[in-house]
């Protein structure tokens, strides 16, 4: 369903986005995509354009607001490239327009687990998992939905503004498509090359796996986490079992066969 995940992998930046995707059901949605690639680590930043709103914009302007998109969203970008800077491994995309996620985002590549950590400042003490299971263990973990109040809040004025901006510039009455970001939708999706981790919302689409939150702008209040758990297979409890079944089985046999003597003597 998404080839620009897989045309992102053989091109490190190259997010061509071909294959039809229905764009409704990106209208209005902030997305940010973690995807893993062995021991890469990229995030894709996704800004809605809603292209649906400007049927009635001449392509000229539609084309300038877009730009003005690009503009508005490379500062945020450039903010990135400088905390990245003197940190090695890091890599970051200039804005671009992804017409089947129809928005204007930039890319965040980690070639290594150890950039990933230095630029994130992750502390050495992982989250607790909780387990459960004996012959297939699972560890569950709860972990914060990215996208909080105040930063939806921050991004839907920054979307407003570019939009009120490009309205001025070009005179068009805005007011309708600015209207439209008081109704956005937040979207948190890790896709992977590998199932290990997994949620209630997986899918698997072209060899990739995806685990897809979303959450409403009234739904960020509520601080409820995401749920991502892996499922590991016990192979000392399973090596256990095979040598109990063993047991058992050279026990039953030699009860068997102690019995069956037993018999045979009785006959004679």
């Amino acid at each position: 369903m998404k080839k620009i995940l897989l045309l992102f992998f053989a091109f490190v930046f190259s997010l061509s986005l071909s294959n039809p995707t229905k764009a409704e059901s990106y209208e209005n949605s902030f997305k940010l995509l973690k995807i893993t690639n062995g021991n890469s680590v990229s995030f894709a930043y996704l800004f809605p354009v809603n292209s649906y709103a400007f049927e009635n914009v001449d392509s000229i302007s539609y084309e300038g607001f877009k730009y003005y998109l690009k503009n508005t969203v490379s500062l945020l970008s450039d903010g990135y490239e400088e905390k990245a800077e003197g940190i090695e491994g890091i890599s970051i995309s200039k804005p671009n327009y992804y017409s089947d996620y129809d928005a204007v985002g930039f890319i965040i590549k980690f070639d290594n687990i150890t950039a990933f950590n230095e630029y994130f400042e992750v502390e050495d003490d992982p989250i607790t998992p909780k387990k459960s299971g004996v012959f297939i263990r699972k560890s569950t973990y709860n972990i914060a939905f990215p996208f909080s109040k105040a930063s939806a809040d921050s991004l839907i004025s920054l979307m407003k503004n570019t939009v009120i901006m490009w309205g001025t510039t070009f005179n068009k009455d805005v007011s309708t498509i600015v209207s439209l970001y008081d109704h956005s939708t937040f979207i948190y999706e890790l896709v992977s090359t590998s199932k290990q981790a997994r949620s209630e919302n997986m899918s698997e689409s072209g060899g990739l796996y995806y685990n897809t939150f979303e959450r409403t702008y009234e739904e960020l209040a509520e601080e409820k986490p995401i749920t991502i758990f892996y499922l590991e297979i016990n192979r000392a409890m399973w090596y256990l079992m095979a040598l109990i079944l063993v047991v058992v089985l050279l026990i039953v046999v030699l009860v068997w066969r102690k019995i069956s003597t037993k018999r045979k003597k009785l006959k004679l």
